[in-house]
């Protein structure tokens, strides 16, 4: 392994042959050289392992690691993230990709401003080339504080900007990850929302970068286009985990209007999911009031009232 290693990418994976290798030759051709990829395979049974061990064979800068059984993204994020000994860490989904100019620019950024956390460009992508579209753009490299960073992630204003909950377009600096405690969860599909939520409360800047992107791969059998209970408790648990968090540390009322406004958009695309996901209007109302017994469990009837938008609690009640 290289000893002069700035950036660390971590690459859970978990039967992945399908994508492995387009994610695999977009790191491995960075124009930052100073990386080092950790691969890890949640517990695949495809030939996911057999591509991998192949491109390790030939690419110094790639180590696999390896869970015996599937345990998760998060899970397997925080198994990489435990290896990393660089400055700089990112996280890249095996089906994503990201430009191959785009870890130096944001490394960069970062060495220049001494930011937290970098952040490019997303672009969505499907099987059809020719649908891609931009998710979030920068047309200006800024450099913005932590607390306005979270205001654009929880929208709780307007702007010309926001910030995306996905961890796959930012680099952050390792230290500063190990210093606040902050992993993912194991156990939520929402892990990148509770994640980003708590590394915004606790950065001081926030560097967007543009020109460069990430590619997020929309898979139509991906976990956003299913839906279940378990995603309600996904939901649900997160912002239990995010409270809990920010009482601990006595910040609860400092970032309560942020909470709350990522609490209303979040609970925004759960609705979308499940309508989107699911016709049966019998099938919706039993998922309507399963969520409206988590929320009312975790919130009272009046901070409901005074957070989320009325059109949201409107279609609760179908």
């Amino acid at each position: 392994m290289k000893t002069n290693i700035k950036l660390s990418v971590v690459v859970p994976v978990y039967n992945g042959a399908a994508f492995i290798t387009r994610c695999l030759d977009c790191l491995i051709n960075q124009s930052l050289e100073e990386m080092q990829i950790y691969l890890v395979d949640d517990g695949s049974t495809d030939k996911t392992i057999q591509i991998a061990s192949h491109y390790e064979s030939g690419t110094a800068n790639l180590t696999i690691l390896r869970h015996q059984q599937n345990r998760g993204t998060g899970a397997a994020r925080n198994t990489g993230l435990a290896a990393v000994n660089s400055a700089f860490v990112a996280f890249l989904d095996a089906d994503d990709w990201i430009d191959t100019n785009a870890y130096l620019e944001m490394v960069s950024s970062m060495e220049t401003t001494g930011a937290d956390v970098s952040i490019c460009g997303i672009k969505t992508e499907y099987s059809n080339v020719a649908c891609s579209s931009w998710r979030y753009y920068y047309p200006y490299r800024n450099l913005l504080t932590g607390k306005f960073a979270l205001k654009m992630l929880s929208r709780v204003e307007q702007q010309d900007i926001f910030i995306s909950p996905m961890v796959g377009n930012k680099v952050f600096r390792t230290d500063f990850l190990r210093h606040y405690s902050l992993e993912f969860s194991e156990s939520s599909l929402y892990e990148d929302d509770e994640f980003m939520f708590l590394a915004l409360c606790h950065s001081s800047r926030v560097s967007l970068v543009p020109t460069v992107c990430q590619h997020y791969f929309q898979r139509e059998m991906s976990a956003m286009h299913m839906f279940s209970k378990g995603y309600i408790d996904s939901f649900l648990n997160a912002f239990q985990n995010i409270k809990m968090r920010l009482q601990e540390e006595d910040l609860f009322e400092t970032f309560q209007n942020e909470y709350f406004a990522f609490l209303d958009k979040c609970l925004s695309s759960l609705l979308d999911t499940l309508f989107s996901c699911e016709q049966s209007v019998g099938i919706q109302r039993q998922y309507i009031s399963y969520l409206l017994e988590g929320l009312l469990q975790s919130f009272t009837i009046q901070e409901l009232i005074a957070h989320i938008e009325p059109c949201r609690l409107q279609r609760l009640w179908l």
